[in-house]
């Protein structure tokens, strides 16, 4: 991650707008949230707590080696809301911030649902250092808006943060890196009633934490948007578990270009495993019958019978294949259907036909139509469904899906 100093820093001193902090009781009593607290070098907080009023907090270090808020107290916490009151805005960039103590934490914040933010530009949260000096625990953020982390680093933290409530808005933790982070650790913890309505989203870079370390301990039901937690260009070690309690086939997730853990590849694919006659009345179309079984499946539900069900809102096209033998009467000429059903309308539609004719294939087990096809839906949501129709284009015969035909669906994205 980038060592940077913000320009600020150099005429923090004598401007109206910063308070040069150098000192914790600099940072005791009731703050200012129209002014920037610079922090000048490393303020040992004891088991003093800074405040962040509603009208939020705005604080600046000269960078993360030289700026630091820290406390070795036992049961200490860095920032905390005020008593009988919430929290606003909280801004933080160019700093350290770590505890030590047994049972502290950095925040026990609480939004109270306001509608306000966390922002940390190049943060780190927890330090290096000798063993036994592992910052405690992140704390806790309740019932903010949103949180967004940029060119921060979480490093050596026995505890993780944990997110409490419902976030109208997501977190963003983008550009950052976890470091040294124990065996066993939860980083990013949902709590009570946590729920995200925006997103969540996250490229970083965790490649050194421990087949045991959970670096986003949540589940479906803290994310209320299809898509809702995204994973792009993260990358975690082979071998470890970073999200046990979200897997890839959940319509909450998406991870793309992330190394160490599987990709997100909406669709699947069927093979006929039982034959059934498809009983045709001459140029009416009708469905392929046949039991159908069906193979890694993501964001669809197959039901064994010819047909995709899509399981997420994220509205996707998808490009449809299929490698068909239909057996039937010689000379009789039959089209393919790729049907969709709608079901916001409800109804079907086609998206594409092909034809062929049954083939005379003296000597082979049945006379057949060979179809090898491709085709592209337009974007489909929950629960339309994709399904194979057929039409004996002036002809009563009947006709039979072979067994070993195939069909898969794949989503643009």
């Amino acid at each position: 991650m980038p060592i940077s100093t913000p320009p600020s820093a150099v005429v923090a001193a004598g401007l109206a707008t910063r308070t040069v902090v150098s000192e914790a009781s600099d940072l005791t009593g009731t703050l200012s949230s129209d002014v920037v607290y610079y922090i000048d070098g490393k303020i040992d907080m004891g088991s003093s707590s800074i405040t962040v009023p509603e009208g939020g907090l705005t604080m600046e270090g000269a960078g993360y080696d030289i700026s630091t808020i820290y406390s070795t107290t036992a049961s200490s916490t860095l920032f905390v809301s005020p008593g009988g009151g919430y929290s606003g805005n909280l801004n933080l960039s160019y700093l350290t911030l770590y505890t030590t103590g047994t049972s502290s934490q950095v925040f026990d914040l609480d939004n109270a649902g306001n509608f306000s933010a966390i922002e940390m530009l190049t943060v780190n949260l927890g330090t290096f250092g000798a063993s036994g000096t592992e910052t405690t625990s992140l704390g806790t953020l309740d019932g903010y808006r949103q949180m967004f982390m940029n060119g921060c680093a979480i490093i050596r933290i026995e505890d993780g943060l944990e997110l409490v409530g419902t976030w109208a808005g997501g977190v963003t933790v983008s550009d950052s890196i976890l470091l040294v982070v124990p065996a066993g650790v939860s980083v990013f913890k949902a709590g009570t009633g946590f729920v995200v309505q925006g997103s969540i989203r996250t490229n970083m870079n965790a490649l050194s934490i421990t087949a045991t370390t959970t670096v986003f301990d949540f589940a479906p039901a803290n994310v209320t948007e299809d898509s809702g937690f995204v994973l792009d260009g993260a990358r975690f070690p082979a071998g470890s578990d970073p999200l046990p309690n979200l897997p890839v086939t959940s319509t909450k997730r998406f991870s793309r270009n992330c190394a160490g853990i599987e990709n997100t590849f909406p669709g699947g694919s069927w093979a006929v495993t039982t034959e059934a006659t498809t009983a045709i009345t001459s140029d009416v179309i009708v469905k392929l019958a046949g039991t159908t079984t069906y193979d890694n499946l993501q964001w669809l539900t197959g039901a064994a019978s010819n047909a995709f069900t899509v399981d997420s809102d994220a509205p996707l096209r998808y490009r449809v294949q299929g490698n068909l033998e239909v057996q039937g009467t010689k000379n009789d000429v039959l089209d393919l259907t790729v049907t969709v059903y709608d079901s916001i309308t409800p109804g079907y539609f086609e998206v594409q036909s092909f034809r062929r004719s049954i083939n005379d294939l003296s000597g082979k087990r049945s006379d057949a139509a060979f179809f090898n096809f491709e085709c592209y839906t337009p974007a489909l949501l929950a629960s339309d469904r994709i399904e194979l129709w057929v039409t004996n284009v002036g002809s009563n015969d009947d006709v039979t899906l072979l067994e070993g035909s195939t069909c898969s669906v794949t989503a643009l994205v």
